[in-house]
């Protein structure tokens, strides 16, 4: 009973044991994600680990392996879809995507109580990689083969062939 409810919230994450609906039903697993994603094409894999919240609002493409240790923050008010994958993107483990961020304008309120802002939705064209333990923030779009390295925090746009790394991640090269 307990898992029939954690099946219908809008998460997906460590508590739900998927291993277990694709060792024993791989239809039923692959009718379960494409009714919880915006979109969602039936190649999509998702290992044990990951944290994606708000899977209602991922658009993601073809051939997409959600990793272990990958966390996806789509909840977005304003968005949707707010998470946009391409076809042939490749995540490294634990890279994590965050749409909105906490708002500190005021010295007399705790940021807890200030609320969010989202600046737009992160968009990752198709053949990006994005490296391990790479962060992108609110708004940022990957471009068209780029990469973004291992690390590296994301908070602008990347364009297509293009190499990105750092902290904030800025331009390494051209492909």
């Amino acid at each position: 009973m307990i898992l029939l409810k954690k099946l219908k919230l809008d998460r997906i994450g460590i508590e739900i044991p998927f291993f277990w609906l694709v060792k024993f039903n791989l239809k039923f697993y692959q009718r379960y994600l494409r009714k919880k994603f915006y979109k969602v094409d039936d190649s999509l894999d998702i290992r044990y680990g990951c944290v994606v919240v708000a899977p209602s609002k991922i658009s993601i493409g073809k051939n997409f392996i959600i990793r272990p240790n990958v966390h996806i923050y789509a909840d977005s008010a304003d968005m949707h879809p707010s998470v946009m994958i391409g076809d042939n993107v490749m995540f490294g483990p634990g890279v994590q995507l965050h749409v909105n961020n906490h708002v500190f304008d005021s010295r007399f309120l705790p940021i807890s109580e200030q609320g969010y802002v989202e600046k737009g939705p992160i968009v990752i064209k198709e053949g990006a990689w994005i490296g391990a333990n790479a962060i992108l923030l609110s708004g940022v779009s990957i471009g068209k083969n780029a990469v973004v390295a291992a690390g590296a925090v994301v908070v602008l746009d990347v364009p297509d062939y293009t190499v990105v790394g750092g902290v904030p991640a800025r331009i390494l090269k051209q492909v």
